[in-house]
């Protein structure tokens, strides 16, 4: 019985070394990885803009300073919002926006559309305009 609890905690030791050691090795990878996007950010910049518009060359710490107001700016990636995470309550609702996010079959009508009924439609909105705001005139004067 006691040979048995010492097997049982050995694995479950192992199991969590090989996790802690796991998490170790993504974080030094994603910090090598991430550098790396630093550093071809910089020497892109370096290689291009100066020629093409004169700008100046950057640091490595100004293209990380870049990166990171880019990041700002333009979103942070990732899985996007029109997909539900993990354990997502209402994952219709989800779809149902993207759906109607995405769906853009519709605009290709939008062309035939304006010369069908757009143009007419613009037409009497301008002339209901012209009526509505010339007959406030007469109410004012």
């Amino acid at each position: 019985m006691n040979n048995y609890k010492e097997k049982q905690l050995e694995k479950s030791a192992e199991h969590y070394a090989k996790k802690v050691f796991k998490v170790i090795a993504a974080i030094v990878f994603g910090a090598i990885v991430f550098g790396l996007a630093i550093y071809v950010l910089m020497r892109l910049w370096n290689w291009l803009t100066p020629e093409l518009w004169g700008w100046s060359t950057l640091t490595y710490w100004q293209a990380l300073g870049l990166f990171v107001l880019a990041k700002i700016i333009f979103g942070f990636g990732g899985e996007g919002a029109c997909k539900p995470k993990k354990g997502k309550k209402n994952k219709k609702k989800w779809k149902m926006k993207c759906d109607m996010r995405n769906d853009f079959s519709d605009w290709k009508l939008y062309d035939e559309f304006w010369t069908v009924e757009g143009e007419a439609a613009f037409k009497r909105y301008i002339e209901n305009h012209k009526k509505r705001h010339h007959e406030n005139e007469q109410k004012q004067s």
